[in-house]
């Protein structure tokens, strides 16, 4: 009988420590820190009235060991890790007023990142990102394709009327003088004109502006914003035109555009095709 209780409490004691060795063994999976906008407001479109002004919450299961915020370039705004370390949840009250948000736009040229970044004490991280652009004022812009001008003796007219995408005869361009804006001619080359220039015989009276595109971008990337502060011109005729030149003008109804040159067709029998974004 003694025997049988002695073997009892030793089955007894082995499950016991087999139950401990178990447990001991065994990790609970801590879940990984996160970062959440109130609202979902994780951005700004910045027009100078305000600056940012939003709720972050947080959770750290683990435990925040470092919190800070920096902007994407990775110079540090704010170091939060004083005030949230050892918490495993909270919520951080962002704010930036609104001078420097514009200073932070200006020296981002336009956009600007603010990056929020948690580590737990399991060195789990986890980054969100509020994301600010200036809103424009830059008037909005249309396109025009494929317009082919004339010159003297084509079937093609070459009077173009650019905020519109229309090309007149010179019949029709007399009738609507005031719609006319630029004027397609062949010299020695393809040219264009204001079309009170003196090399136009068609009397009319608008005057435009018109040069060379001096910046970087492709047509298909120049938008509104760039048109917008494009140097005015001071020209009043660009010549001897090639396909691939991109031309800047501005209308005598003070519309800023710029002109792509897509194909070109020698003589005064030839035509040149133009693609066009203007000021609406």
């Amino acid at each position: 009988m003694k025997k049988m209780k002695l073997f009892a409490l030793m089955f007894l004691a082995g499950a016991l420590m087999f139950s401990s060795c178990k447990k001991d063994d065994e990790t609970v999976a801590i879940a990984g820190p996160s970062i959440t906008f109130q609202g979902g407001n994780n951005s700004l479109e910045f027009d100078g009235s305000k600056g940012i002004d939003v709720n972050v919450d947080f959770t750290a299961e683990g435990e925040v060991s470092v919190f800070k915020l920096t902007f994407l370039n990775g110079d540090s705004i704010f170091d939060l890790t004083s005030t949230y370390k050892g918490e495993k949840s909270g919520t951080y009250r962002f704010v930036r007023e609104t001078a420097k948000v514009g200073a932070d736009l200006q020296e981002g040229q336009g956009e600007v990142k603010y990056i929020f970044t948690l580590t737990d004490k399991e060195n789990n991280t986890k980054t969100a990102t509020y994301t600010v652009t200036s809103a424009s004022n830059a008037p909005e812009i249309v396109a025009f394709s494929a317009k082919v001008l004339g010159a003297s003796s084509s079937n093609y007219g070459s009077y173009l009327n650019a905020t519109e995408g229309i090309v007149y005869t010179q019949n029709d361009a007399t009738a609507n003088d005031t719609k006319i804006d630029l004027v397609y001619k062949w010299t020695i080359g393809a040219d264009l004109y204001s079309p009170n220039h003196a090399d136009v015989t068609t009397v009319l009276t608008n005057s435009t502006v018109i040069g060379a595109y001096t910046g970087q971008n492709t047509f298909a990337n120049i938008n509104k914003e760039e048109i917008a502060s494009l140097t005015v011109p001071t020209e009043t005729s660009a010549k001897t035109l090639a396909v691939g030149n991109i031309l800047v003008f501005k209308t005598a109804d003070a519309k800023m555009g710029v002109l792509n040159v897509t194909a070109l067709n020698n003589g005064t029998d030839g035509d040149m095709t133009v693609d066009i974004k203007v000021q609406q």
